[in-house]
């Protein structure tokens, strides 16, 4: 019976955190719950319940959200790391860049040089 209770408090954690962690990416490229839910294939309703921790989703379904996000699964839960500040700083760096148009890159790209050669001073 105790062993019960222990499975589904943890299970309850993981769903939360799971949740918390979708809804941070999704912010992060300020998109609507309902966008993401057109763009991984689901209902807006079930992205809800996923996002407040009351669903726990399976391998497929967290694959076609970190898809529709442009991350992988691995970068989805390894900002759990250590080196948290790091990760999600560089998963930000791409995902703003993926948004710049190509023909605009290479004067992104000098920018970005630049400001590197200045703080390597």
């Amino acid at each position: 019976m105790w062993e019960v209770i222990v499975i589904d408090s943890q299970k309850q954690k993981i769903s939360i955190k799971t949740g918390q962690r979708i809804r941070y990416f999704r912010q992060l490229q300020g998109i609507s719950q309902e966008a993401l839910a057109l763009k991984s294939g689901m209902n807006p309703a079930y992205l809800g319940h996923l996002e407040r921790g009351l669903k726990c989703p399976t391998i497929d379904t967290l694959y076609r959200i970190t898809h529709a996000l442009g991350i992988s699964l691995s970068e989805f839960f390894s900002s759990d790391s250590q080196d948290n500040t790091s990760n999600e700083q560089a998963i930000r760096i791409r995902l703003a860049i993926q948004r710049i148009p190509a023909y605009k890159m290479d004067h992104v790209v000098k920018i970005i040089e630049e400001l590197a050669a200045s703080y390597a001073e």
